[in-house]
Parts: C-alpha cells; structure tokens; sequence
C-alpha cells in the first residue's frame, strides 16, 4: 500500500503534467471489478466534464471535475501515469516501461491526452 508520501508525490506529478482545464473525452475501465464497484452509465457522467484538478485526502487521490469528484486509490501498487509524460518507476523497478497489462482504468482527455 502507498504511503503518505508516495501519495503526495503522486498528486504534485499529475498537478504538474498539464491535465488541468482539460475536458474528459471517454472513460474506460478494464478489470473485471469495476462492474461491481461502479455502473457504467456513472462513469460516463464524467465525459463532457472538465477536470479542475487533482487533490488528496488522506491516502485517495480526488480529481475534482466541474460537477463533482472521482475518488480513487491506488491499492497496493497502482499509480497513474499521463501517456505522454509517463510516471518513473526508476526508484521501484528501474524505469521499465508501461505495458498494456498494467493499465485497469484510463480517462481519454481533450488534446488527445490519456490518463
């Protein structure tokens, strides 16, 4: 499980990659879990909205949109990473790149940018 630390660092590196103001395109999810944690017409409320930015509270990270919020945590070794300017993992797993099996949710936002 992520530390406190590892929690801040995370919301400052997706502060600082550029993904505020930007308007959530499509959302997706792809572990077999989110069906039974959260409908599909619920995320797809998202698309359309646009993302203020990106906060904490306590271990859970909270992207705030112009209606609401989506509140994730990271689990035991999950992170988000913007495709474009990806997360480093140089201090975990010496910089390995980002593979298609470790993604199980994205958010498509405006400027073709995925999250």
């Amino acid at each position: 499980m992520p530390e406190l630390p590892e929690v801040d660092v995370m919301v400052t590196y997706l502060n600082q990659v550029g993904i505020k103001s930007r308007i959530i395109e499509d959302v997706n999810a792809y572990h077999p879990k989110f069906e039974t944690l959260i409908k599909e017409e619920r995320l797809k409320q998202l698309i359309g909205t646009e993302l203020l930015g990106v906060t904490r509270k306590a271990k859970y990270i909270l992207f705030k949109y112009d209606n609401g919020y989506l509140v994730t945590h990271n689990r035991f070794s999950g992170f988000w990473s913007l495709a474009s300017k990806p997360w480093s993992f140089d201090y975990l797993e010496h910089d390995r790149p980002i593979s298609d099996k470790d993604v199980r949710f994205e958010i498509r936002l405006s400027g073709g940018e995925v999250l």
